[in-house]
């Protein structure tokens, strides 16, 4: 639409050109393309005389206003300006002003679906004022709803859009007032409706009063295909801002996420193209996602607790040993797995990288993030990969781990996902090879900084001085070149760069691409090997592609707390005892020639063939003594024919009785009593009441359940047979009273 000439003013003393019509999100904004403007500012230009009592204050007396280089580059010129606020109501190109150009805004348009919303990372950050996503809004005049607004204004609203009834649905509601937000399923000519309910705000409702936008873009053309039209500031005071780099992404949660970079805008227009489209692997509420406790980043338990109650808002955790955490050192704690970076320790009193999101109650578990660089063998050949991040994914299935990979980095995130918002997080961009490392060690992750440009380090290959390899994401600038000196922010390091800088794919979202039932990670992530299955895949820091094994879990259900005895043994698959039942396949294995158990506290039994490749990588195998008793020992690992031993866990004294060569040793695949609360082992890889292992085709097995304590039951014992899939065997606990 044309200029609309009663939105400005002029100011004929102070050369200001100002847009005073409604906001964005008001009854009847204004817009105007920049040549519009022009042609405009010339109309007044080469009028004969000014009204000084309106805001037309320009007549051909005055020093001429613009220049028009093409249609859509047009230059201010001889001291007239705009300010922000004018340059949001303007579109299709450039304006130029200042002395040299010292101000520029240059066009935006995106190529997209309608209700696609963009947001702009610059200079290292994302824009906070997203304005370009809304132009239609109001306030609410009706009853307090979850789901409904009704505003007395929005039919007229509506109509000086040239919209009506349900031209909405698919657009992203936003409640201002509270931050909640939501996708609308229907609208009349008075109400706007989402169904399934608001997330993210303080009431998650809509009251009275409420000031409410929505995610129509600004200048959007429907017909061309044009989601958004508007101009962005890339040069201030003389100074590009940020090489006048852009980039685009869009992230609405339950929708396709994708990006789009503007290496460095030229004047008139630059194109973004952004769409999204419903993510049928992202079906879960927000409000769901955001309740999930049990998916983070592999962790560790410090053994530290926290102190006391430490108040949302402060910056401060106090524990009960800081002399257990390192500056540096990433941590979260039990009842909120949001992570936290310690920038400085005070005795017991650690200084974090942000705000407390959920307040302590005193004595929650505080656990070390194992970040950065990280060594694990997920496709079970004996040799690790290396990767920048391994989490855990829980209880939660493998789409439910993607889908809250995507709740972490979605549109006005809150979370932290490796010392960034998770807004700004994209992963590896670049691989550097390094040398000459300072003597002082890196931080596992942190921002780094060199002449041109910034980032933040996610992995190192040997952050303690002898590195020859940093992974980052690109924040600011341009990648660092030879021999550019790369400095760590946090633990003032120093590494140069040695020749080879490589781009590495983004992507979108960061953990990758989900099937549904299985994932297809991005480059340099990885889940805990028992996390993953052999349809996934991830690729390594070498950017290899890894095709993890067949994990396969198996569960003995039905079991009491505390009372059950449960163990899980190999069953040839016939032999019975005498009351028929199958019988423990106790000669499974047997102790090497050479390698009798002789002395205290053994740390390996070594076995005369090949260890199963089935075997669980953690758990119990029982070795039958010279006196006939079968120890009962906690294996750590195993390799080829030999098993390490657990030291401390109180069967390791073969010295008063040994164990000779071509003793009986059987895997005793879940041996321990059951406990609801233990998820770690060593009864089986994964608790108590179950073991996970590596599978291709089928084990025979027999499970033994024994209660004669404060319940007793009558012995459970049945043939199960491990298969390719998982499996669940419930035992029935027959009493014996």
């Amino acid at each position: 639409m044309a200029i609309v000439a009663t939105d400005w003013t002029i100011t004929r003393a102070t050369k200001v050109i100002a847009y005073t019509g409604d906001v964005h999100t008001g009854v009847n904004p204004s817009y105007a393309t920049v040549i519009e403007f022009h042609r405009w500012l010339q109309g007044l230009a080469d009028d004969a005389v000014a009204v000084p009592s309106s805001s037309d204050q320009l007549d051909v007396t005055n020093i001429d206003p613009s220049r028009r280089s093409t249609d859509n580059i047009i230059t201010l010129i001889n001291g007239y300006t705009i300010d922000q606020t004018s340059s949001e109501h303007l579109y299709d190109g450039s304006v130029i002003q200042g002395t040299s150009g010292s101000d520029i805004w240059d066009g935006i348009v995106n190529f997209g679906n309608k209700g696609v919303l963009i947001q702009l990372h610059q200079n290292g950050s994302v824009v906070s004022d997203d304005w370009w996503n809304y132009s239609l809004g109001g306030s609410v005049t009706s009853a307090a709803s979850a789901t409904v607004v009704t505003d007395s204004a929005l039919s007229t609203a509506l109509s000086n859009r040239s919209l009506t009834t349900d031209d909405l649905i698919g657009f992203t509601l936003y409640n201002v007032t509270d931050g909640s937000h939501g996708i609308i399923t229907s609208n009349t000519t008075g109400t706007i409706t989402c169904s399934a309910g608001l997330f993210g705000g303080t009431a998650n409702t809509f009251a009275v009063s409420d000031v409410y936008k929505v995610g129509l873009g600004v200048n959007r053309s429907v017909s061309a295909g044009i989601s958004h039209r508007w101009m962005q500031k890339v040069r201030t005071s003389g100074t590009d801002v940020d090489l006048r780099k852009l980039l685009g992404t869009n992230r609405r949660f339950g929708y396709t996420y994708g990006e789009f970079s503007i290496n460095a805008t030229a004047r008139g227009n630059n194109v973004l193209a952004l769409s999204d489209s419903s993510d049928l692997n992202n079906a879960t509420s927000e409000t769901t996602v955001s309740g999930w406790q049990d998916v983070f980043i592999d962790r560790t338990d410090s053994t530290a607790t926290v102190v006391g109650v430490n108040s949302t808002g402060q910056a401060i955790l106090n524990v009960s040993n800081g002399a257990l955490f390192a500056d540096g050192d990433f941590i979260m704690w039990a009842g909120e797995n949001s992570e936290y970076k310690i920038v400085s320790i005070a005795t017991n009193a650690l200084t974090l990288n942000r705000n407390l999101q959920v307040a302590t109650a005193g004595g929650e578990a505080v656990y070390d993030l194992n970040i950065g660089y990280k060594s694990i063998d997920v496709d079970n050949n004996t040799t690790n990969e290396n990767y920048y991040a391994v989490w855990d994914r829980g209880a939660k299935t493998i789409n439910q781990f993607y889908e809250y990979g995507k709740y972490q980095t979605a549109d006005g995130s809150t979370e932290q996902v490796y010392g960034l918002n998770g807004e700004l997080f994209r992963g590896i961009t670049h691989e550097i090879n390094v040398d000459t490392q300072s003597a002082t060690d890196f931080d596992a992750v942190e921002a780094v900084s060199w002449s041109g440009g910034t980032g933040q380090m996610l992995a190192i290959n040997d952050r303690t001085g002898s590195s020859t390899k940093m992974w980052i994401q690109l924040l600011t600038g341009n990648a660092p070149v030879d021999n550019d000196t790369i400095t760590g922010a946090n633990s003032g390091a120093t590494a140069l760069v040695n020749v080879t800088v490589t781009e590495r794919s983004i992507s979108k979202p960061f953990v990758g691409a989900s099937t549904g039932s299985a994932l297809i990670g991005s480059y340099g992530l990885a889940l805990q090997t028992a996390d993953l299955s052999s349809s996934d895949k991830v690729t390594d820091l070498t950017n290899t592609v890894i095709s993890p094994p067949n994990n396969v879990t198996n569960i003995v259900a039905g079991l009491a707390n505390g009372e059950d005895r449960v163990l899980v043994a190999p069953w040839d698959g016939s032999t019975t005892d005498t009351n028929g039942d199958p019988a423990i396949t106790k000669t499974q294995l047997a102790i090497k020639a050479a390698s009798a158990l002789t002395t205290d506290n053994i740390t390996s039994v070594a076995v005369s063939t090949t260890i199963p490749s089935d075997t669980p990588s953690i758990g119990y195998i029982r070795v039958t003594d010279n006196n006939g008793f079968e120890r009962r020992l906690h294996y750590t690992s195993w390799a080829t024919d030999t098993f390490v031993i657990d030291t401390t866990d109180g069967n390791e004294d073969f010295l008063s009785v040994n164990a000779n060569a071509g003793n009986n040793v059987w895997i005793a695949y879940v041996d321990a009593l059951y406990s609801s609360t233990d998820t770690s082992g060593p009864g089986g890889q994964n608790g108590t009441d179950r073991f996970t292992s590596v599978q291709s085709g089928s084990r025979n097995l027999v499970v033994i359940v024994r209660d004669g304590g404060g319940t007793p039951i009558k012995q459970f014992i049945s043939s199960w047979t491990q298969t390719s899939s998982n499996q669940t065997i419930n035992a029935i606990r027959s009493t014996d009273i």
